[in-house]
This record gives structure tokens, C-alpha cells and sequence, in this order.
């Protein structure tokens, strides 16, 4: 058999590669060379690692699978780790942020973009009012996001019907 028949099951070999360095990572924490607290607060790489090997070796709706996985991984080593003050408890409004920015990025095929910024303006509104910038609060301004979305409905309208006027003066 030459080097061109042989074939490697890279998953098979990427799965071996993690787990043994898993194992590794225990073993030291075990014998008191590494802080198993300090591995603990890394844990979501292991995610962004998975979500890295999804975008790099897939294609089509899987590579975009990945690198949803990879955002949910930052998402969550924000939270763990504490980054820029973030806490489980006022992180959550970067979920809606990150869905929309995502879809406006990476949409799904037949996706348009539009949902993509009502959720981006909608997370942004949220972070806002959960760090109480420019005086928000959650309590007291939640009927500005009925505004909001009520006024993205309306100008979607209106953007379908001027594009539908324009496409049937040109026929």
C-alpha cells in the first residue's frame, strides 16, 4: 500500500488528539502541577475548538454550524472568565446581539437579513438597559422594544411593497 491509498479518519484522529490531552490536562491537575480551578474557567475552548474543526474541514450549512459553535464558545468564556465585568446574570443580552449579527453575517440560505438587525438593535437595547446606560432600565423602558419592533414590521412592509412596485414598472 502506497502513501497515496492510505486514508486517515481525521475525526477518529482528532477525537484521539482530545481526549488525550483531556486526559493529560486531568492527570496534572491530579497531581497538584496545575490548578484544576484554573482549567475549569477554560472549559469552553474545548467548544471553540470543535466549532474551528466544523468551519475548517465541512462544507455549506455545516461550516456555518461551526461557527455558531465557535460565537456560543466566546459567549460563554466571557461569562466564565468574568471579561469586561460580564456575568451569567447581565451577559444574556448579548445572545439576541449575537444571533442577529450572525444572521446578517452568515445568513441561511432563502434568509434575509432584515430579522438579523431587528434582533441586533433588540440587544443592543437590552445591554443598555441591563447596565442602566443613559439611564435604561429594564423595568421602566421595556414598551421602547414594542416600539422598536413595531417600527421594523412597518418599514419592512414598506420595503417590500417599494420593491415590488419597482420590479413590476420594469416588466
Amino acid at each position: 500500500m502506497t502513501g497515496r491509498d492510505a486514508t486517515i479518519d481525521r475525526r477518529m484522529l482528532l477525537g484521539g488528539i482530545a481526549l488525550a490531552l483531556l486526559g493529560l490536562l486531568l492527570a496534572l491537575a491530579r497531581l497538584d502541577l496545575v490548578s484544576f480551578e484554573a482549567l475549569a474557567s477554560w472549559w469552553p475552548l474545548g467548544l471553540a475548538g470543535l466549532g474551528a474543526y466544523r468551519l475548517a474541514t465541512r462544507t455549506g450549512e455545516e461550516r456555518r454550524g461551526g461557527a455558531w459553535l465557535m460565537v456560543v464558545a466566546a459567549w460563554l468564556l466571557l461569562n466564565t472568565l468574568r471579561i469586561g465585568g460580564f456575568w451569567w446574570t447581565d451577559s444574556w443580552p448579548l445572545m439576541p446581539l449575537l444571533i442577529g449579527a450572525f444572521q446578517i453575517a452568515w445568513p441561511e440560505r432563502g434568509e434575509d437579513r432584515f430579522g438579523g438587525f431587528v434582533l441586533v438593535g433588540i440587544g443592543l437595547w437590552l445591554l443598555l438597559a441591563t447596565r442602566n446606560v443613559m439611564g435604561l432600565e429594564l423595568a421602566t423602558s421595556w414598551p421602547l422594544v414594542l416600539v422598536f419592533i413595531g417600527t421594523a414590521i412597518a418599514l419592512r412592509a414598506l420595503l417590500q411593497g417599494w420593491h415590488g412596485a419597482t420590479r413590476r414598472s420594469r416588466s
